[in-house]
């Protein structure tokens, strides 16, 4: 079957593309990824339907999340096609990750306590002058931008990858049932979640990284658009949406994150397949993965 076009899906492509060893490749229109389907024109919510036989589409957020999509969303609403929703990334999880890179600089944290000890007590005396209070405030909230802009791409997938394991098994998994494909997984921009879940799925499928890497940076263009630096900007908040430079990274896909990744997983784990084991994506599972999707030899037409 040749591979579809889906105009009105931002950040679309299918696996399929992606060089795998010995010649082998994912078969077309089993495994596709892009941003939210949430306004999807009539014409494209027909291919996937009745030409590609979509059955599952995997939802990388939770379904609070996804209910703030504002578009028609008449993919998710069709009876032939699930939607599964597995949360890998929130708030919670960068918040905490954030924590925990400031409790790991000791000295910076206390600077930190010390100038919002400094904004409380101005705030709380009437008698201090505003252009102290306001300088004050500036200092702290200096400090925090600054902590906030020091966290990469990378330090995110990290921590999906630390405290998100069992959901990304879950997610996995549900490659190797082929009741479950075809099947399109996607989250807002379709580059960060969506990302880390296909890099473990490339790696799996017979990927090396260099490919891995390649496939992660076609969301670049996307991520840096117009509309893809919209939809970046609601998520942030709102000290990183004024910061040209928070803004850059995070819209950006370069392959450095996810080459960073790889050296993140190697160093803690031994390698990626050490760190797949470790959440429960065990040898029987990968091959399993494999086998659904895989096909060998290059045609794939």
């Amino acid at each position: 079957m040749v591979g579809v076009d889906l105009p009105s899906l931002n950040n679309f492509r299918d696996l399929s593309a992606v060089t795998l060893a010995h010649g082998h490749f994912i078969r077309p229109n089993l495994l596709l990824r892009g941003a939210s389907p949430l306004d999807l024109s009539t014409r494209d919510v027909s291919t996937l339907v009745s030409r590609v036989g979509l059955r599952t589409v995997l939802d990388l957020r939770s379904e609070e999340e996804a209910g703030k999509d504002t578009g028609a969303r008449s993919l998710q609403a069709h009876a032939a096609v699930r939607t599964k929703h597995v949360n890998l990334l929130d708030a919670e999880l960068i918040r905490g990750g954030a924590i925990r890179k400031l409790l790991a600089m000791p000295h910076y944290c206390a600077m930190l306590a010390a100038l919002w000890l400094v904004r409380a007590i101005t705030r709380s005396i009437p008698s201090v002058p505003r252009t102290l209070r306001v300088r004050a405030a500036s200092a702290f909230e200096a400090r925090v931008t600054r902590l906030l802009t020091s966290v990469e791409l990378v330090d995110v997938y990290w921590w999906v990858l630390l405290r998100r394991g069992s959901r990304l098994r879950e997610a996995l998994e549900m490659c190797a049932d082929p009741k479950a494909t075809p099947l399109l997984v996607h989250c807002t921009h379709g580059k960060d979640r969506t990302g880390v879940f296909v890099a473990m799925l490339l790696h799996i499928c017979g990927a090396n990284v260099e490919a891995i890497a390649d496939d992660y940076s076609r969301s670049d263009a996307w991520g840096k658009s117009k509309e893809g630096r919209a939809l970046m900007g609601a998520a942030l908040p709102s000290r990183l949406r004024r910061n040209k430079r928070a803004m850059h990274t995070w819209c950006a896909a370069s392959t450095d994150s996810i080459l960073g990744l790889w050296e993140r997983i190697e160093k803690r784990f031994g390698s990626v397949d050490n760190y797949l084991d470790r959440i429960g994506v065990t040898c029987e599972m990968r091959a399993a993965i494999a086998m659904a999707v895989v096909g060998e030899g290059r045609g794939g037409g």
